[in-house]
């Protein structure tokens, strides 16, 4: 039942992506009960002020628009067509940031280039041995990969209805053992800082890779 339902899902968030990607931010707001932006907002506090700072997978923009307010200098690579172009229709020519179609395997920019990767709810690539290379590649000495990588609502919304329903999760206990077993097993042997923050009742798990200085 779990291979059928991770099928589907997969499918689904392609078709998100790619074909549908204009309807992401609407989805994504409605099964997560209004929180996604709240979400995604909170990979801030663990950026400083400034600094350059690359965003894996940046899809519709949210977190673009956000940084290009403030010191940070932001660049976002992202694989979809159909986010690129949505992106840029998201800001006006005096205020554009850097963007370029790329994938996290083959990242087009020199090695010690940033001084933060991020990355916000991304599929299984992050998990590649291939992709960790490539982020601390361009990382600066002592620089470092921030992933939100998942989320356990802790109020009812459809994320939490669908864990219940397909997955059994009946307590938040259960995900957190899960992930902490992937984790352990998917970074290897970089070292992994794991922190979690509570957000409106929803508990959201950040990995924290740091190259060496």
């Amino acid at each position: 039942m779990k291979k059928v339902m991770n099928a589907a899902i997969e499918i689904i968030f392609r078709s998100l992506y790619h074909s549908f990607a204009w309807s992401y931010n609407f989805v994504a707001n409605f099964v997560s009960g209004g929180d996604w932006f709240t979400w995604l907002s909170t990979i801030i506090e663990f950026l400083p002020k400034q600094g350059n700072v690359l965003e894996l997978g940046f899809g519709t923009g949210y977190l673009l628009k956000l940084f290009s307010q403030s010191e940070i200098k932001i660049t976002g690579i992202d694989k979809s067509k159909q986010m690129v172009n949505q992106t840029r229709n998201r800001f006006r020519t005096d205020q554009f940031p850097d963007i370029v179609r790329g994938t996290a395997f083959e990242i087009p920019f020199a090695d010690i280039s940033f001084d933060y990767v991020i990355s916000t709810f991304p599929s299984e690539y992050i998990f590649s041995q291939s992709c960790i290379r490539e982020v601390l590649r361009i990382l600066r000495p002592g620089g470092k990969l921030i992933i939100l990588l998942s989320v356990i609502p802790g109020k009812f919304n459809i994320l939490s209805l669908f864990g219940r329903v397909f997955l059994n999760y009946n307590n938040k206990k259960i995900p957190r053992i899960l992930l902490m077993e992937k984790i352990s097993t998917a970074f290897y042997p970089q070292p992994v800082e794991i922190v979690w923050k509570t957000k409106d009742n929803a508990d959201l798990c950040f990995i924290l890779i740091k190259k060496d200085e």
